[in-house]
């Protein structure tokens, strides 16, 4: 995991550094086959695609530039309900438990996606807590 390959040479944790680090090896990172396919299909019916990274926008643009054939915007912010509830979304696809509860606070359907087993980062991860339904396919 880059995140914390960078944070153990001494770049500090969830920082601007940490994210310009993330951001900029943004390729190092394995897409996940359930939610690609979800998303190019509901891009293909008409749906706008929307990213929000709950991260810092330091030197994203390769990582914007990366996906720009699929999104119809791209959002940094860690509050998601912000971005949420100004537009129309009908469902949001999270990995973390605070993604199913940014959506569930303004009435959008959340489907959890699985994280990979072999993550690191296990945190705020409880597939199935607020009864949502999980993506097949996802982890």
């Amino acid at each position: 995991d880059k995140g914390f390959a960078a944070a153990n040479e001494g770049v500090e944790s969830f920082s601007p550094e940490l994210w310009s680090v993330v951001n900029r090896n943004h390729e190092l990172e394995s897409s996940k086959t359930g939610v690609l396919f979800w998303a190019v299909m509901l891009k293909t019916l008409g749906f706008d695609i929307v990213f929000i990274a709950s991260r810092l926008p330091q030197d994203n643009e390769g990582l914007v530039d990366r996906w720009d054939w699929l999104h119809d915007g791209f959002y940094f912010e860690k509050e998601k309900s912000r971005i949420m509830g100004r537009s129309r979304f009908v469902v949001f696809i999270g990995d973390s438990d605070s993604d199913i509860e940014d959506a569930q606070k303004v009435g959008v359907w959340a489907v959890r996606a699985r994280r990979s087993p072999r993550s690191s980062y296990q945190a705020n991860y409880s597939p199935g807590k607020y009864n949502e339904w999980i993506l097949p396919f996802s982890g």
